[in-house]
């Protein structure tokens, strides 16, 4: 955003082009987003001689460890910045402490899948919706290629008539 706001003339295209087909072709090429970042930050003079890095490649995959480094904490199954992170406060009250009794799960939705008359009328009514939309196209085509037709038979009468005007039969009377 910076290089946009200071007029610094970066072709970002060719530059992130370049780099995604390096990195499909070879199959030691490196991922463009990281190798980017760092191009970037060497771009605006950002010192990164005493930054750990590591190359990426399609083959790698990001393992706990790595996100532990970069500040990644596990919540259940997902992973969140520690700043983010919602802990308790040391003030909260005993009621929001409190469990709250919830009721059992198999009787508060109901069924999880739509009776089979049920879905066969959505089906039903969704194939009704589609085949009139389609006759209503095919009906708008019918019309236009009628008009067309007609515009062009009309064109092709005046070119005869006119052809005909020009046509001077030859005369057996000849002297």
């Amino acid at each position: 955003m910076s290089a946009i706001t200071q007029n610094i003339k970066i072709n970002w295209v060719d530059l992130i082009s370049d780099t995604i087909v390096r990195a499909k072709r070879y199959d030691r090429g490196h991922l463009p987003y990281p190798l980017l970042i760092s191009l970037i930050c060497v771009y605006k003079g950002v010192d990164v001689t005493g930054e750990k890095h590591l190359s990426v490649l399609r083959s790698h995959e990001i393992e706990e460890s790595a996100l532990h480094q970069m500040g990644f904490i596990r919540q259940g199954n997902l992973f969140v910045r520690a700043e983010d992170d919602i802990a308790p406060e040391d003030g909260a009250s005993a009621e929001e402490d409190e469990d709250i009794p919830m009721p059992h799960p198999t009787n508060v939705a109901g069924p999880s899948h739509p009776s089979q008359e049920y879905s066969l009328e959505s089906i039903s009514r969704q194939i009704a919706d589609m085949a009139s939309m389609q006759q209503s196209r095919m009906d708008d085509m019918m019309a236009y290629h009628a008009l067309r037709y007609d515009a062009i038979d009309n064109h092709l009468k005046e070119i005869d008539d006119k052809l005909a005007k020009l046509y001077v039969p030859d005369s057996d009377d000849e002297p």
